[in-house]
């Protein structure tokens, strides 16, 4: 027999037995579907850790105010530490020169209202910088300027989710918005998309972040910093459990610093922690974050976590493979006289191997088929449920087809080998 008669055989015995080949390949369906699938989401969360890092700056420094509770609250308090304010963010922008920019970020406690409509938003005092380290775009209107700033002016510009709520993304520039007891003119609205989330809206993906945000940016209105402290004055500081309650702790709630070169960060970073412990009484009110170092970690964990994973799935292929060379063997018990009959009329045991390791291939090549296309599948239904990013690669296919196809080799060599070693005058005696 050729090769092409021997695939026609197998194919013609594979559809002969419908049901029991089907139960064969089922392993190899399922190892192939997972291994694609994760590697995937595996490939989806790399991609969605690099946008965020492009979207953060691969330059930027990340000091966010941390809440202190309890002793450490006190000890903070005993030792006169204000935690993070603006003065610290000009002291730093002068000791240290290889920062070129920064945005501090101010969180006002106050709601906003629209006639009668109160959304859920977070009012954030910026400076001109904020828009500039961000690279975000405006859609309507303009950006906060530094006329604005110098002349306390109540204007304010929407972020994309609040816009479309209120505005349905209609112009909204020149609208007044009431933020506390105050009315603020609308002069522009922020371009959708882009701005990090942590939210329970998001809660399934959030594992996918890098957690470089502790807001839904989306839901940002922002005014002119420099009316933070003139418009909404705190109160005394007296009985508060913790740095969160304290209105006067922490005058900047995050800074984003920009270095000159990526090469920079570490040096920038030792200067960060070196200066604010010593402004802040050695109190360690303060967390800084580089955004490349957070991806440097995603990346390594998540490799541990493809292996892993890939590891798991990949034992379904082994059982796959168990459940081919059983099947094989089944077959070779049932066609013990048919055997005997091929070696009768000349086929010698090169032949009887080559059948029955050709059955194996194809029928790991089918469920190879078969779990391509459910890996597939099941990755455009984790990106569609979970709002989690999939990317499937032609390498991850080519792997797991590939492993599928060499175990329905091997799977196949041991029940071939015994068959092509069978007696011809036993197998023809066979009953």
């Amino acid at each position: 027999m050729n090769i092409n008669e021997s695939v026609k055989t197998a194919i013609s015995e594979i559809f002969l037995h419908k049901l029991r080949s089907f139960l064969t390949i089922l392993g190899v369906i399922f190892g192939v579907g997972s291994v694609i699938a994760m590697m995937s989401i595996g490939a989806g969360a790399e991609k969605e850790a690099v946008r965020q890092i492009e979207e953060m700056g691969a330059r930027n420094i990340t000091v966010k105010a941390k809440k202190l509770t309890g002793k450490d609250y006190k000890e903070a308090v005993r030792k006169f530490s204000k935690g993070l304010s603006v003065d610290d963010v000009d002291y730093i922008k002068k000791t240290i020169p290889v920062i070129v920019d920064s945005a501090p970020q101010i969180i006002i406690d106050e709601k906003a209202g629209f006639g009668k409509l109160r959304p859920e938003c977070n009012i954030v005092g910026i400076d001109t910088g904020f828009f500039r380290i961000s690279g975000k775009k405006i859609r309507f209107g303009r950006f906060i300027n530094n006329d604005d700033l110098n002349y306390f002016r109540k204007v304010c510009v929407l972020g994309a989710e609040i816009a479309e709520e209120l505005f349905y993304n209609h112009d909204p520039q020149g609208k007044i918005i009431r933020i506390g007891n105050e009315r603020f003119v609308i002069i522009g609205t922020v371009s959708a998309g882009g701005f990090l989330k942590k939210d329970n809206e998001n809660a399934s993906g959030n594992n996918m972040k890098l957690d470089l945000k502790t807001r839904n940016m989306e839901r940002d209105i922002y005014i002119p910093a420099t009316l933070s402290d003139k418009l909404f004055p705190v109160n005394n500081r007296a009985g508060f459990e913790n740095s969160d309650k304290d209105p006067e702790f922490h005058e900047v709630s995050e800074v984003v610093f920009t270095v000159k070169d990526i090469e920079d960060l570490a040096f920038a970073r030792d200067s960060l922690n070196s200066i604010l412990k010593r402004k802040h009484s050695n109190i360690e009110d303060f967390d800084i974050i580089i955004p490349l170092e957070k991806l440097e970690q995603k990346k390594e964990t998540q490799r541990i976590f493809n292996i892993v994973m890939t590891g798991i799935a990949a034992l379904s292929l082994l059982v796959g493979g168990i459940g081919i060379m059983n099947i094989m063997l089944a077959s070779v018990s049932e066609r013990t006289k048919e055997i005997g009959v091929r070696r009768a009329i000349g086929a010698n045991g090169k032949d009887i191997m080559m059948q029955f390791v050709i059955e194996a291939l194809v029928l790991s090549i089918i469920g190879g088929l078969l779990g391509v296309l459910a890996g597939i599948l099941i990755s455009y239904l984790v990106s569609y449920q979970a709002g989690w990013e999939t990317v499937v690669t032609f390498t991850s296919i080519f792997l797991a087809f590939g492993v599928s196809a060499l175990t329905g080799i091997i799977s196949g060599i041991f029940p071939a080998y015994s068959a092509s070693k069978m007696d011809p005058v036993e197998c023809l005696r066979y009953e």
